[in-house]
């Protein structure tokens, strides 16, 4: 896990390579370490090391919570200012509430 948390801390370097760098980062031990959860307790650090790798250059993240990760990159895309929201934008009523 020591290794794998140094390589996760320098993603920036594998960016000069140059070349795309297949990062395999969902509920991996090193998340299990620093959370001490279970591999199905790890979502919110996977998706605390998408968000920590979002800017760089040419990674591929392999993740089991895809759609976890897209909503996380959306917001982030809102957030930094990529992705302007209409000033009149309204949420659907039907995403609201969730029926049981």
């Amino acid at each position: 896990p020591a290794q794998s948390l140094e390589l996760l801390r320098r993603g920036a370097a594998f960016d000069a390579l140059g070349h795309p760098v297949l990062m395999a980062v969902s509920r991996k031990d090193v998340i299990g370490v620093m959370t001490a959860r279970p591999p199905a307790e790890r979502l919110a650090g996977t998706l605390a090391v998408v968000g920590h790798l979002r800017h760089g250059g040419r990674r591929i993240l392999r993740l089991h919570d895809v759609a976890a990760a897209r909503d996380l990159l959306a917001v982030y895309k809102y957030l930094d200012g990529d992705t302007a929201m209409a000033h009149g934008a309204r949420l659907d009523p039907a995403l609201r509430r969730q029926r049981a």
